[in-house]
């Protein structure tokens, strides 16, 4: 008895603890909800996001936590879908949205909020339009991949004053 007390006490930490912090996971589920997955890839076996289930959201594909805060720190998403929202998560370090395809809508202004990135890649995503001025708010961003979009007008000039951007890849684009 002594034993199955002493070996739950010393497996609650894992089992309480290794879980996503609860409103990053919510906040994780009305992104996926806001997606329009028509145009996912018709090679994949399952739905996007279908791993995207639980209370763990740290354990969710695409999504990675810090070992010890757990608070959501990057999201790589690996499918093709519309995008309407942007989530609102305070420590995102890193976001991986390349390769998907947006059908030729503009770079959502509200990436702008997400004050802690440090990499932002939306290659190859079929954006359009402008480069929205909200990008220069990310005065943490060390690298930014705009490339292979068909983005067009000026490049906010606060945008080339980043301080911590080491890495702006290449843009396709049509600029004045």
């Amino acid at each position: 008895m002594v034993l199955g007390i002493l070996g739950l006490l010393l497996l609650l930490p894992i089992i309480c603890c290794s879980a996503c912090l609860e409103k990053e996971r919510i906040a994780l589920l009305d992104f996926k909800q806001g997606i329009n997955f028509t145009f996912y890839r018709e090679f994949d076996s399952s739905p996007p996001l279908e791993s995207w289930r639980g209370l763990n959201c740290c354990a969710w594909e695409g999504v990675r936590c810090h070992p010890r805060t757990r608070h959501v720190l990057s999201l790589n998403m690996d499918v093709t879908f519309d995008l309407t929202p942007t989530p609102a998560f305070q420590l995102l370090q890193q976001l991986d949205l390349s390769g998907n395809l947006f059908n030729s809508l503009s770079i959502p202004p509200q990436i702008g909020e997400l004050k802690r990135l440090k990499y932002l890649s939306l290659r190859g995503c079929e954006f359009t339009g402008q480069i929205p001025r909200e990008l220069t708010k990310l005065q943490q961003l060390e690298h930014l991949d705009l490339s292979f979009n068909n983005l067009h007008g000026v490049i906010p000039r606060e945008l080339t004053k980043l301080q911590q951007l080491e890495h702006l890849e290449n843009l396709t684009r049509k600029f004045d």
